[in-house]
This record gives C-alpha cells, sequence and structure tokens, in this order.
C-alpha cells in the first residue's frame, strides 16, 4: 500500500470528524430549539469547552473558522440570490449545486479546504439546507415518541433522546445528537436517508433499522432491508471502516471501525418500542445498564462473578424489580442505597 496514499486518507477522514464536530457547536451556538437540552449547564461552561475544542489544534481552528464564515455569507445574502439557492436545492443534482453554490456564494477559497478534507457535493446540500432551511428538531425526555418525517418515514425516538433533521430535493439527512431511534425509511432510491454522529454515517434506501448513539460509539441493528454503515475516522489499516449490513445484523461503529456483533438479536434490541426489553444470554451487568436508562432508581453491579451472570427472558422496562429479582434468584447480595439498588 502506498504509504503516502494511506497518511492522506488518514488526514482526510480525520479533519472530516473534525468538520462534524465543527457542525455540531454551530448548532448548540445558534440554539435552533431553545427547550433543547444543552450538553452543557451554562453559558460560561459552553464558551470554555468550545475554546478548548478551538485550542486541541490549528485545523479545529480552521475549520471551525470557515464554517462559521459560510454560515454567516449565507445569512447576509440578498434575499433574491437565496431564493435562487434555494431553486437549485430544490430543483438540480448534486453536481449542478455544488457548481451553484460556488457561482452564487463566490466561496472558491472556502470550498478548496472543505473538498480537500472529502466533502462531497451531498456535504455541501447538506450545509446549504441546513443554514437556509433551519433543521427540524426533535427531542424526548421521560418518554419515546412517533413521529412521521415529510418524505413519510417513520421514527420511534427513544426516551432522552434528539435529533435533528434537514431534508432537500436530493438528501434525507437526520443527526442523532442524543439516545436512541428506530427508523423505517421511505423507499427512495434517488435520495438516499443518512443517520449521522461525528464518527458515523449509517445509509439506507428504505428498510427498518435502529440506532443508538453511546459516549464512544454508534450501535445499528438492521430489522429488515439493508443499510451500508461507515465509520469517519480511521483505525489501523486492517480495519474494517464500511460494512453491509442486512436483516438481523447488528454492528458497532466506534474508533474508525465498523464490528458486526455476531453475539447480539437485531429484534431483542429493538423491543423498548413495546415497552419491553428482551435479552438472550447477557451479562447482568449489561443488563442493569439498560434498566438504568429507562429509570430514576439506578442499579450497580459490583463484582465479577456478579457482572458475569448471564440472562435471558422477557422484561417490563418500567422499575427495575426484575433485575433485583434476577439477582436474588441467584443467590446474588442485594442492598438498598437511597433510591438506587447493589448487586453484588
Amino acid at each position: 500500500m502506498n504509504t503516502f496514499t494511506t497518511h492522506e486518507k488518514q488526514a482526510h477522514a480525520q479533519e472530516e470528524i473534525i468538520f462534524n464536530e465543527a457542525m455540531d457547536w454551530l448548532f448548540y451556538l445558534n440554539k435552533a430549539d431553545p427547550e433543547a437540552p444543552d450538553p452543557h449547564p451554562d453559558l460560561a461552561a459552553r464558551n470554555a469547552a468550545l475554546f478548548k475544542w478551538l485550542k486541541t489544534s490549528p485545523i479545529h481552528l480552521r475549520i471551525f473558522w470557515e464554517e462559521l464564515d459560510m454560515e454567516q455569507r449565507i445569512r447576509g445574502l440578498d434575499p433574491a440570490v437565496v431564493a435562487d439557492i434555494r431553486h437549485l436545492i430544490d430543483s438540480q443534482s448534486a453536481s449542478r449545486l455544488h457548481a451553484g453554490l460556488s457561482k452564487w456564494l463566490s466561496l472558491r477559497k472556502w470550498l478548496t479546504p472543505v473538498s480537500a478534507i472529502g466533502a462531497s457535493s451531498v456535504v455541501l446540500i447538506w450545509i446549504a439546507s441546513y443554514f437556509l432551511n433551519k433543521p427540524e428538531i426533535y427531542s424526548t425526555r421521560g418518554k419515546s415518541q412517533k413521529l412521521t418525517l415529510r418524505d413519510g418515514s417513520i421514527v420511534d425516538l427513544n426516551i432522552n433522546s434528539q435529533m435533528a433533521v434537514v431534508y432537500s430535493r436530493d438528501i434525507r439527512g437526520v443527526r442523532l445528537l442524543r439516545g436512541e431511534a428506530f427508523f423505517e425509511v421511505s423507499h427512495d432510491l434517488h435520495r438516499p436517508f443518512t443517520v449521522s454522529s461525528e464518527e458515523a454515517s449509517v445509509i439506507a434506501v428504505g428498510t427498518q433499522f435502529d440506532v443508538r448513539k453511546s459516549a464512544h460509539a454508534l450501535e445499528v441493528a438492521v430489522i429488515s432491508g439493508s443499510v451500508q454503515a461507515r465509520a469517519l475516522s480511521v483505525g489501523s489499516e486492517s480495519a474494517q471502516s464500511s460494512l453491509l449490513l442486512t436483516d438481523g445484523e447488528v454492528a458497532e461503529i466506534a474508533s474508525g471501525t465498523v464490528i458486526k456483533k455476531n453475539g447480539l438479536n437485531a429484534k431483542d434490541i429493538v423491543s423498548w418500542r413495546n415497552n419491553h426489553l428482551e435479552f438472550h444470554r447477557v451479562r447482568l451487568a449489561d443488563v442493569a445498564a439498560e434498566f438504568n436508562r429507562y429509570n430514576v432508581s439506578q442499579i450497580r453491579v459490583e463484582g465479577a462473578t456478579a457482572q458475569e451472570t448471564l440472562v435471558t427472558g422477557t422484561f417490563k422496562m418500567d422499575g427495575n424489580q426484575a433485575v433485583i429479582d434476577i439477582a436474588q434468584d441467584r443467590n446474588l447480595s442485594v442492598t438498598r442505597e437511597g433510591d438506587n439498588w447493589i448487586i453484588q
């Protein structure tokens, strides 16, 4: 393998991650939804986190400045020009939009570094749609919500989750900002449906799948049809960075790698949609962690013996008595600590 090419791809992929992180920062700074939860407790904390991120490297600062500059240019355009750009988004192909943005925005200096980080015409459409058509923000707190998007696609947004939706003629884009969502995608060969996070993207045409975002990974479970799971960052040279998933398959995208999880059942993962949790030979520590997502009272599992105890069954997700009963049936120690429980 050409060493220069490998290093070049790694550099481009790393800048693509920074590009996505900068988009997230602009989302929170714009506060498109004042009621949406913010990862930072107050303005001072947010500013401190932003400046810390900007100081990470000169590349962070450059990419953020380029995106901010483009946003200001778009917002400051003459209304007639904005109308023309909207027309391009609604009626032209991705390649024509790329040319149209170059013509109308006079952003050749901006487009050069973006092209260098591997941004395609689809990314440009996403950016233009993001700033010209405010993204639709959906958030949940204590309960899940069923939504129907403009193209007829159906989304079940799990509790304590948030997503931003941007549609144009050429792209259907969902940014999963937090939590988990189940997608039943309306079939459209000419407009792929993309669910993305900071380090991963999942592309589908017409299928049913679940996406769950954690602190360091994206988990994808396909119920029917197929999706293309792709890591945006780069792992080792031998790592799988893109994988086609079909009916019943589950994968985790983390650290630049897509890994198929052969021991997991896709239907078990989406059992939350029926207010139940299903497990097949799952560690008690993982079962407790799953219940903790849905209940105020938390369970902590300590000790290797307790943590590695395998659980199989279907349980109501409201309340954690089922986990306590399992622990007691296995002769594990169960103690109360305020409103929480400790299993040892």
